[in-house]
């Protein structure tokens, strides 16, 4: 079989040889960086809001609206990424907008009402910070 070598020399030589190997190592190699740089991007994410859920205060939100940022499928598990913008009321002090990044699975975007109450953790030191409760 004769095999196209773009350097130019003979196919079936060593040089050629070298870039069909190299063209096929970058076209399984690309796809494997974009899906680790994605992943990565929303791991930060998830690990940030699963600290704040462990460490953060406790309290309800009215969910005010949300933001699908990307409208396929993708990341984990083929969950959506949706900014979500919450009215969070701290027990005792006056109520404040805030919002967070969430994965969410396509089936459950149907649950996200706004002007329901959810549960909602926020940073003591940045109140900023909020994660939404995922069994909401």
């Amino acid at each position: 079989m004769e095999v196209f070598c773009p350097s130019g020399f003979p196919s079936g030589t060593v040089v050629c040889n070298i870039w069909f190997q190299l063209a096929l190592l970058a076209c399984v190699l690309a796809p494997i960086g974009i899906m680790v740089w994605f992943y990565g991007r929303f791991s930060v994410t998830h690990r940030q809001a699963a600290n704040i859920r462990a460490n953060g205060i406790r309290t309800t939100g009215v969910l005010q609206r949300f933001d699908i940022l990307n409208g396929t499928p993708n990341g984990v598990a083929g969950q959506i990424p949706v900014r979500i913008h919450v009215l969070v009321q701290p027990s005792g002090e006056a109520p404040y907008a805030a919002h967070c990044i969430m994965l969410v699975n396509p089936w459950r975007l149907s649950a996200l009402i706004p002007g329901q109450t959810v549960t909602v953790f926020y940073d003591a030191q940045n109140r900023s910070r909020i994660a939404v409760d995922e069994s909401n």
